[in-house]
């Protein structure tokens, strides 16, 4: 029992946890295929819910990514309509004509000269919050999306982020034996049957735990599956316990 890959006692939760699982301490359980523990969605990510996760990163990029390009529109669409002359009451002459004529030619026509820094600038400040929705919806289309490419990195290669972190797999040290080629990588991860759920239903239940037999353990199976030498044992444990506190008791 041990290694990075090897069956693992949890003191916490009393179980030999399979390889690739681990304890988070957020959640207070034993994550079986750990891949970190996510604190927007406030669960952790592991082999049963990685898919969904997967999926939810390309629906909010994609929705970060539109927020964006339309808050950029937006402004746009101001940019273009703002414009400020000296004179109100001067009309603004088209910019087909002001290829065409000049100031001399028509006196009557003012050429705007507003620069271009002067009209960005007015066109934010009429819609300050497009402008601030815009870039942070920008920021989190960059980190977000840079995220989901990791996340597709680390399927591509049958990796968990825990594992890609500790650099389990770096310079051949252990072997990933679950890399079995992109293709198959991909297909495994979205394809197969999702797994169910090793936690007990009710965890009010007293778990016997049995080192003998760590195979009944990490397998969630009833406690009625446990052997009788385990039970046996775990009964004269609790005798013992009991006569123990008696003497002291009676010592006292």
């Amino acid at each position: 029992i041990g290694g990075p890959l090897g069956y693992r006692y949890c003191s916490t939760c009393n179980i030999f946890r399979p390889p690739r699982s681990k304890h988070c301490n957020s959640c207070n359980v034993c994550v079986s295929k750990f891949d970190h523990h996510c604190p927007w969605v406030g669960n952790c990510i592991g082999e049963r819910n990685h898919r969904f996760f997967f999926m939810f990163l390309i629906g909010i990029s994609v929705l970060t990514i539109i927020t964006s390009m339309s808050s950029l529109q937006i402004l746009l669409q101001a940019y273009r309509k703002t414009a400020v002359v000296e004179d109100p009451l001067t009309p603004i002459i088209p910019s087909s004509i002001h290829n065409i004529t000049t100031s001399h030619s028509i006196p009557f026509m003012h050429v705007d000269t507003q620069t271009y820094v002067e009209r960005l600038w007015a066109s934010v400040l009429s819609m300050p919050m497009v402008m601030l929705f815009g870039c942070f919806t920008l920021l989190c289309a960059w980190s977000l999306t840079s995220l989901l490419i990791f996340h597709g990195m680390i399927i591509s290669v049958a990796q968990t982020t825990n594992e890609r972190v500790r650099n389990i797999y770096q310079y051949g040290r252990v072997q990933n034996t679950e890399d079995h080629g992109c293709f198959q990588n991909w297909k495994c991860a979205f394809c197969n049957e999702r797994p169910r759920s090793l936690l007990p239903s009710d965890f009010t239940d007293i778990v016997v735990c049995d080192h003998s037999y760590p195979e009944t353990l990490w397998k969630s199976e009833s406690s009625a599956s446990i052997s009788e030498s385990g039970e046996l044992r775990a009964m004269q444990r609790l005798e013992e316990e009991e006569e123990v506190n008696e003497e002291d008791e009676e010592q006292e």
